[in-house]
């Protein structure tokens, strides 16, 4: 047989083929062959049906079969021969052919292992619990709405942000008098006392105001933005944004908290609707007069205190 690079191949006659593979059944059927190791009687029996070459098509898949007889028998493995090796098996086969089996020997022996580690790391992988592990991280890690933790998280800060803003410019809308100075709050706080909340870790954005008015009536106002996420997700209204309000300074301490404004997923994503930026501005105008109410008692208190 002609082969692609000009040089010949020789297989047995057409006139010998019967006898060829009649010897070839007595061989596989002798003691030697039947207490050989079966990669060496994969590989013989591989080699030799294709040096006989009873077919006309078809004799390297009908050799594959007959080995993988032997090693199906002895390891429950097949010899499977995958495209990017051909080159290593027909090159193993020519040695063979000319009277060094070892490297095909090797090569049969090398592929069996090989499938008996692919069918080794299959099994493990069917008996995966991965699928249900994912499905499982899936349903942890979402929250209300089908939205997961850290959109949440997202929308909360973009709660606080709106509001704070609001907050502020409601305080700087109001015509102060001198001595009287406007501040603004970063972040907020991360909030905390409610068992039924999770507060989400407050950002850069504005998370409040800060009044303040000089000596000798020294006195300070508060307001700082809360934003809490309902651990119950079958509530409707899972954002809770409210204010609280501390005075400080020179005069007694207070604290006031003031009433949760309840928003719902639809109102903040994918954007904040309009209707709620309204709700959020008439809030801040009014936590703006809450404040400023708390700031002429502040004041009041430090000048008595100072005798004025």
């Amino acid at each position: 047989m002609r082969l692609g690079d000009g040089s010949f191949h020789a297989y047995a006659p057409v006139s010998s083929t019967s006898p060829e593979m009649h010897r070839l059944v007595l061989e596989v059927r002798s003691d030697t062959f039947l207490t050989a190791h079966p990669s060496l009687q994969a590989s013989y029996v591989h080699h030799a049906f294709t040096r006989v070459h009873p077919f006309a098509d078809g004799n390297g898949r009908v050799a594959r079969v007959l080995a993988s007889v032997f090693t199906l028998r002895s390891a429950s493995a097949p010899l499977v021969v995958f495209d990017d090796q051909k080159a290593l098996y027909f090159g193993s086969l020519e040695l063979a052919d000319k009277g060094h089996p070892d490297r095909f020997v090797s090569f049969v022996s090398d592929r069996v292992v090989d499938v008996l580690g692919l069918l080794v790391e299959s099994a493990r992988a069917a008996q995966s619990s991965a699928p249900a592990l994912g499905q499982r991280l899936t349903e942890l890690l979402t929250a209300q709405g089908g939205l997961q933790h850290h959109a949440m998280d997202a929308i909360a800060g973009r709660l606080r942000g709106a509001l704070g803003k609001a907050l502020l410019d409601a305080v700087k809308s109001v015509d102060a008098p001198p001595g009287v100075n406007v501040g603004q709050l970063s972040g907020g706080t991360a909030g905390g006392g409610n068992d039924q909340l999770r507060f989400p870790r407050a950002g850069t954005e504005i998370g409040g105001f800060e009044l303040r008015s000089q000596a000798p009536a020294q006195a300070q106002v508060m307001g700082s933005v809360h934003v809490g996420i309902k651990k119950d997700r079958s509530d409707r209204h899972p954002f809770r944004v409210w204010v609280t309000l501390d005075v400080g300074g020179s005069v007694r301490q207070k604290h006031v908290e003031l009433e949760p404004l309840k928003v719902r997923i639809d109102e903040v994503y994918p954007e904040v609707t309009s209707m709620l930026q309204r709700r959020v501005a008439a809030v801040a105008r009014r936590v703006a007069g809450e404040a400023f109410g708390l700031m002429v008692d502040a004041v009041q208190e430090a000048l008595r205190a100072c005798g004025l």
